[in-house]
């Protein structure tokens, strides 16, 4: 091959490696680039998942302890922080109840912060980070809650973030109390005495001038029992129905199975009252369940500082302070009230009697029920002494939204933000 043609094909051999050199180099770089950016993606995915995991975990306290005071928030916190900073048993992954996300790399990467806070009703332009000064519990409009809440969550992954913010409503257990039943007893219903009424009517409900006592029969009520100005009674044995159902109790039951408000056996009293000492609510607060079937012959005794609503001097006289109703059930045992102790909402009795032994001046701000479902001897409230039952059909109403089933995404559900610049 001549001289000039082996320099040619030398020439075009090196312009040939050369461009293949760019080639390969360029394409090293795209599948660099292409490899980062499926990384970075499958971070951004894994830190959604991650947050949308803790919006469900979230979700799930809030349908246990859904916040309508301050005091509830401070006490169960209304803001959720997950980290994993190394140490053994840190891994926030295993927190949640999906396994999108793992802790691979270094701690500072793997983080998880949730924000609860209500959802502001404004009729103006909020100002950017409105939400750190928005009331952590369930304050709706003046003070009254509306069973809305916002929930936001964001998860960072291996250095990519994600943030959504959802829209929760609270789905409450509707009880369907009649609103006019202050007293209810299936068996026999004995006068009280002292010079105030025993059962009277402090809050009536709409267009209505009386609340109702219904018994299978009245026992010396000839004293001041009731006022019949406020109070009007049934025909000793009518066949009136309960202002409450046995499938709503049974259903109260198990929601208090549900939330750890239920407690059965013998030392069922004395569990709740150690169980439910720190806790918000507390004893006899919120929804209560003892249940003594099977172990007859127990009394629960309601006594001084057993009680669920506060009282405050108007300046002429100690008035109660009302707020969330309880819904106190008891089952197979009776139930006596001493010294001054205070229920608002509802008092259920279920084979098992009232009174017998009250002293003091105990009142129930709301309505008392006592039926003998088993037991045909059970279902009597005896007045002797100086209870009060002071009917407030507000009890009733508010007890149809007291009690959570559960929570759901309202509205629109949930929307995708743009994440905090600094670390979740």
């Amino acid at each position: 091959m001549p001289a000039r043609q082996r320099g040619a094909a030398l020439i075009l051999f090196l312009g040939v490696s050369a461009a293949l050199a760019v080639l390969s180099i360029a394409l090293v770089m795209a599948v660099a680039n292409a490899t980062h950016n499926t990384s970075r993606e499958q971070h951004k995915t894994k830190a959604f998942d991650v947050a949308e995991a803790a919006l469900d975990v979230t979700m799930q306290r809030l349908a246990k302890h859904w916040p309508t005071s301050q005091e509830i928030a401070d006490a169960y916190g209304s803001e959720q922080t997950w980290a994993d900073d190394g140490s053994s048993g840190s891994d926030f992954a295993s927190q949640f109840l999906v396994s999108a996300a793992t802790s691979s790399s270094s701690s500072a990467a793997n983080r998880v912060n949730v924000q609860v806070f209500d959802n502001v009703e404004s009729s103006t332009v909020l100002a950017p980070g409105w939400e750190l000064t928005a009331p952590r519990y369930d304050a709706g409009v003046s003070g009254v809650g509306d069973g809305i809440m916002l929930v936001d969550a964001q998860a960072t992954v291996n250095g990519r973030s994600a943030r959504i913010r959802a829209t929760v409503r609270a789905v409450p257990y509707r009880l369907g109390l009649a609103r006019t039943m202050a007293v209810w007893a299936d068996g026999d219903l004995i006068g009280g005495g002292g010079s105030l009424y025993n059962i009277t009517a402090d809050v009536l409900p709409f267009n209505a001038v009386q609340a109702g006592i219904h018994a299978a029969s009245y026992s010396n009520t000839g004293g001041r029992l009731y006022d019949p100005g406020r109070i009007k009674t049934d025909p000793a044995g009518s066949d009136t129905l309960p202002p409450i159902t046995q499938d709503t109790v049974d259903g109260l039951v198990e929601l208090a199975k549900d939330t750890g408000r239920y407690f059965s056996g013998s030392n069922a009293e004395g569990d709740m009252r150690l169980a439910l000492q720190d806790d918000v609510p507390g004893p006899f607060e919120g929804l209560c369940v003892l249940d003594y079937r099977g172990t007859p012959g127990y009394t629960v005794t309601l006594d001084q500082g057993d009680y669920n609503c506060e009282f405050a001097d108007s300046g002429h006289s100690t008035i109660p302070i009302l707020g969330e109703p309880g819904a106190l059930l008891i089952l197979g045992a009776d139930l006596t009230f001493r010294g001054q102790s205070a229920y608002y909402g509802m008092v259920y009795v279920e084979d098992g009697n009232v009174g017998t032994s009250m002293a003091g001046n105990p009142t129930i701000y709301g309505m008392l029920v006592c039926v003998n479902n088993e037991d045909p001897s059970k279902g009597q409230i005896d007045f002797s002494g100086n209870i009060s039952i002071r009917f407030n059909a507000n009890a009733a109403r508010d007890l149809d939204k007291g009690f959570l089933t559960g929570v759901r995404l309202g509205g629109n559900g949930w929307r995708e933000l743009q994440p905090t610049p600094a670390s979740p």
